[in-house]
Order: C-alpha cells, then sequence, then structure tokens
C-alpha cells in the first residue's frame, strides 16, 4: 500500500502516471484513475511461511488461499 500511496503522490505532484492495482484505487486531489482494459493482467505471487512453523491459523490460511486459487476466477468488471 506504501509503494502505490508514493507513485499517486508523485502523480500528484505532476512527475508522470503510474500503473496500480484497481484495488487500490486511492483518494488525491488532482489525480483520475482509469481502467486499463484490453490487456491481459496478471501477477505472479508468493507465500511464506516459517519452515517449523506449527500455527494453526496459519494453516488454515494456507488452505484457504489455495483453494481460492484454484477456484474458477470471476470475470473483471470495468470500474467507472
Amino acid at each position: 500500500m506504501a509503494q502505490e500511496a508514493t507513485q499517486v503522490s508523485l502523480v500528484q505532484s505532476g512527475v508522470g502516471v503510474a500503473l496500480v492495482p484497481s484495488v487500490r484505487a486511492l483518494a488525491a486531489r488532482g489525480v483520475v484513475f482509469r481502467p486499463v482494459e484490453g490487456l491481459p493482467a496478471s501477477a505472479t505471487i508468493a507465500m511464506a511461511s516459517r519452515v517449523e512453523g506449527r500455527n494453526a491459523a496459519a494453516a488454515r490460511f494456507r488452505e484457504l488461499a489455495l483453494a481460492a486459487l484454484s477456484a474458477p476466477r470471476p470475470r473483471a468488471r470495468r470500474l467507472a
């Protein structure tokens, strides 16, 4: 979140433009967010956990995250 806020601040200052995740659209005076359409958007992510960890909550989170990744994804909606 801090990186996106920095990018938006630079845009607000007139330094340039930025590509930010649509879920991270931050309110900033003088900055407008427009959807980027027609491009395949994807990101590679990784999950990190302690090797010796036996935390039940962390294990459950891992199960839910992996299940969510294997579930069919809803169609993206256009931002207005």
